[in-house]
């Protein structure tokens, strides 16, 4: 391992990030700005860390991180766009197991009657105008009779919607995903994985297939901490970030390297933050940090998928230490 690439990237990436993210406190500036400085600092500080390490201190070329290396593979880079749908399958499996069969709390019930998706929906209306205006009964007065009217609410006519609805919806989210992972999605992932999966997965590679990557999903965790502090509930939600950035970090660190591209490292995590909204649609009464793509049954989801990539390509674990982009 080589500690110190780590640490100057570290010092680097989270020094632009957290500093950009720090500069609104200090300097009064109008949201057009902050969403600016956002957007291009704070979201591609892990990127802008690894091109001034590769290019000016270690005077090296950005193929060395899989941006536009040679024995590039198409293949494998459209296969990653199709990791995180399989990872959502799999999630809606272990949902079904520990929530529909073993009844866990937290995880909820997987739905695929319109009926289901209706509640669904339904549901996360009910928890977003809570949230935003403290009670859907006040929220609702004005349309209703008095105070102690609560019209039922749905947003689907069951005489006039069948069950094959449900089907085409989950379609159109996974083509959706599909389109914005493999464009813009995957344009504004790639500020934080030429840093992770680019960078760092060089540093990292001497310590294995495990080891390395461990250390780059810990550190990916750690870059999220500002992100969550003022949440709700900032110690779970950085855990949950936590868990999804070390159990994602060893199928992201494959396909990379699979198709020798920092690319598809980015497509795979844009398709992921679109299709994580089917947890929201077709699971019911789960908590998000727990019954969800982007939850516990995410993490659960991702980890059998590493296990499947070390029991179907063991060659690939063995040699990971001498892998090198560019390289076939």
């Amino acid at each position: 391992m080589q500690l110190s690439k780590i640490f100057r990237f570290v010092a680097l990436a989270f020094g632009i990030s957290w500093g950009a993210m720090l500069i609104p406190r200090f300097i009064p500036i109008t949201e057009q700005w902050q969403m600016l400085l956002l957007v291009i600092v704070v979201l591609f500080g892990p990127a802008l860390a690894a091109i001034i390490l590769r290019l000016f201190t270690y005077k090296g070329s950005l193929s060395e991180d899989g941006l536009f290396s040679k024995s590039f593979q198409w293949k494998w880079f459209w296969a990653s766009a199709f990791f995180p749908i399989l990872a959502l399958f799999g999630s809606f499996g272990v949902i079904y197991v520990l929530g529909n069969i073993l009844q866990l709390p937290g995880f909820g019930e997987v739905v695929m009657a319109h009926q289901g998706v209706s509640l669904s929906v339904t549901e996360l209306f009910y928890q977003a105008a809570s949230n935003a205006f403290g009670s859907v009964e006040e929220l609702l007065l004005p349309f209703t009779k008095s105070e102690g009217y609560l019209p039922s609410f749905s947003l689907y006519d069951p005489s006039t919607i069948s069950d094959s609805s449900t089907l085409i919806t989950l379609l159109i989210i996974i083509g959706i995903s599909l389109l914005a992972g493999l464009t813009i999605n995957g344009v504004f992932m790639l500020g934080q994985e030429l840093g992770f999966r680019g960078f760092l997965l060089g540093a990292t590679r001497p310590l294995g297939f495990l080891g390395g990557n461990l250390v780059i999903g810990f550190l990916q965790g750690l870059w999220y901490l500002p992100f969550v502090l003022n949440s709700p509930n900032p110690f779970t939600n950085f855990m949950v970030l936590m868990g999804i950035s070390i159990s994602t970090a060893f199928p992201l660190a494959y396909v990379a390297l699979k198709s020798n591209s920092v690319f598809s490292a980015a497509v795979f995590r844009g398709v992921l933050s679109t299709v994580a909204i089917a947890s929201f649609l077709f699971v019911y009464g789960a908590d998000p940090l727990v019954g969800s793509l982007s939850g516990v049954a995410g993490m659960i989801a991702f980890l059998v998928l590493t296990f499947l990539i070390i029991y179907l390509d063991p060659d690939f674990v063995e040699e990971y230490r001498e892998k090198e982009y560019g390289k076939s």
